[in-house]
């Protein structure tokens, strides 16, 4: 068995599928029980904490395969980013059951100007990826990714102080670079 950073570190950099299926076993059914106690007493009419837990799983990997969460080294991070995108899966679950409760968005169609809507809404959530990359890309180091991974998880100035072990000013001043190179991606 190794260290969770080392694992994190074999799959992202070998495709590691031992590692894959180690960070598997030890993370599963703890990321179950958060879905559990996520879900409570409301059960998912098509998927339940283990599916939401499985897809949240596949979805870390995927991105670590995509060159995605290249800030996430560490076992706290991975562990938050699972939790986190375990969090989304579960919203997405519920919104699926309460339209199947209301006719499975069957019972009317939508407008034209609702499909538009989701169209641009699509393709806004792609293009804030593609800017996403492009920033992260454009970072001279991983500690400057990791003060961006940081701040997008919204940790406060003070708390990417203490977890990253940098001085305040150095924070302040890669947070500013960041902003610049965001502002010059847009």
């Amino acid at each position: 068995m190794g260290s969770i950073s080392s694992l994190i570190k074999r799959f992202k950099h070998d495709d590691d599928s031992a590692a894959a299926a180690e960070l598997w076993e030890r993370y599963f059914s703890q990321l179950c029980d958060v879905a559990r106690s996520r879900f409570g007493n409301q059960r998912a009419m098509e998927a339940d904490e283990e599916d939401a837990a499985a897809m949240a799983f596949y979805a870390m990997l995927d991105g670590f395969t995509n060159g995605r969460f290249q800030g996430v080294t560490k076992r706290d991070d991975f562990w938050k980013l699972l939790v986190a995108i375990t969090n989304r899966n579960i919203s997405k679950i519920r919104r699926r059951n309460q339209q199947l409760k209301r006719g499975g968005g069957h019972t009317r169609s939508q407008t034209p100007a609702e499909e538009l809507q989701d169209e641009a809404d699509a393709q806004a959530i792609v293009d804030l990826s593609d800017t996403i990359r492009a920033v992260v890309s454009s970072l001279p180091s991983e500690r400057y990714q990791t003060v961006f991974f940081l701040r997008a998880a919204g940790h406060s100035h003070e708390e990417i102080v203490e977890k990253t072990g940098q001085s305040k000013r150095t924070v302040a001043r890669q947070l500013d670079m960041i902003r610049q190179i965001w502002s010059k991606q847009e």
